[in-house]
């Protein structure tokens, strides 16, 4: 249980700009609230919020496409670091959670730390956000959308929630809702870079290219991060030549990101290249590889005997 304490005013400033910069999504918004973090654990290290904070950043940050994977470990230490101080904060046990979920895939763990931290903030948004995907991972679709749908009721000025709970509707081919979802976003925060690129995926499920190269190449502006987008669009557009360049191009990233070039490769119709890319995602572990068989855009591959040795490898859970 949570102890009462006093609250050190410069540190808890810090905390609530550091939280605000993670929020815009960007390299420089990370960046940023990473250094207002860690300065707010400096002023007050007896305080376990900043450092729940930074391990949720961290990991928010290696979540994130084209980010070192190195930053989850980094967000567990400050969970643990602050859990020693308190073991009631709930944002600690959701950093946990998050770890588990994407950086080990290990699903009993990450349930028992999403379980805790609900337990102990029944209205934390982003654990339902999160909690939303493991259930996901064990096909239980109707509780995927009930988490997602009470985190953007818990919280309906993050723009991040709606984006995810349109995520769902995409890749569960409700591309209409999809859009709306994303238009609801990008109506609190025009410049949200994930929101822009699940609207440009979405409209070119719907076949509607033009729109969604320009929310594609929007997504690109705001961070090459979140840019692979476009090349899905140039080539669900039929621009297959402009699509081939840009996955070239992206095969020059350091390092490149497999799903991204998967995703690509799979909207060209170049299943072999697209299948070599996901064997690469399964051996640098690459955090997003456990939805391999939810992802509207691998469909094709499904039936692929690699595809299927891709899946078998990770050792997903049994659907409940």
């Amino acid at each position: 249980m949570t102890a009462l304490r006093s609250v050190n005013t410069d540190s808890y400033e810090l905390y609530l700009k550091g939280k605000h910069a993670l929020d815009r999504m960007t390299p420089e918004g990370f960046e940023i609230g990473l250094a207002l973090l860690h300065r707010a654990t400096q002023i007050d290290p007896t305080d376990p919020l900043p450092y729940s904070r930074l391990a949720l950043a961290y990991n928010l940050i290696g979540h994130t496409p084209g980010s070192s994977k190195s930053s989850f470990p980094r967000g567990a230490a400050a969970a643990l670091q602050a859990l020693g101080l308190d073991d009631g904060i709930a944002e600690a046990h959701l950093a946990l959670a998050e770890a588990q979920l994407y950086f080990h895939w290990d699903w009993p763990a990450a349930e028992k730390s999403f379980r805790q931290a609900l337990d102990i903030n029944p209205s934390l948004a982003a654990a339902h956000a999160h909690y939303a995907w493991l259930h996901l991972i064990h096909g239980r679709v109707e509780r995927a959308f009930a988490e997602s749908q009470l985190a953007v009721a818990l919280d309906p000025k993050q723009p991040l929630w709606i984006c995810w709970h349109g995520w769902l509707h995409l890749w569960l081919e409700d591309f209409e809702a999809a859009v709306r979802d994303q238009q609801a976003a990008l109506a609190i925060d025009p410049n949200h870079p994930v929101a822009n690129f699940v609207l440009g995926q979405s409209l070119s499920a719907l076949g509607r290219h033009d729109e969604a190269l320009a929310a594609s190449r929007r997504a690109a502006e705001l961070t090459a991060r979140w840019s692979w987008g476009l090349g899905q669009s140039l080539a669900f557009a039929g621009k297959p030549d402009e699509a081939r360049a840009f996955a070239e191009q992206l095969a020059r990233s350091d390092p490149p990101d497999p799903w991204a070039l998967a995703e690509v490769y799979a909207a060209l119709g170049e299943h072999d290249a697209a299948l070599g890319w996901l064997e690469a995602g399964y051996e640098s572990r690459r955090d997003w590889m456990p939805w391999i068989k939810t992802n509207y855009f691998f469909r094709p591959l499904a039936d692929q005997p690699r595809f299927r040795e891709v899946v078998r490898r990770l050792d997903l859970p049994t659907e409940t």
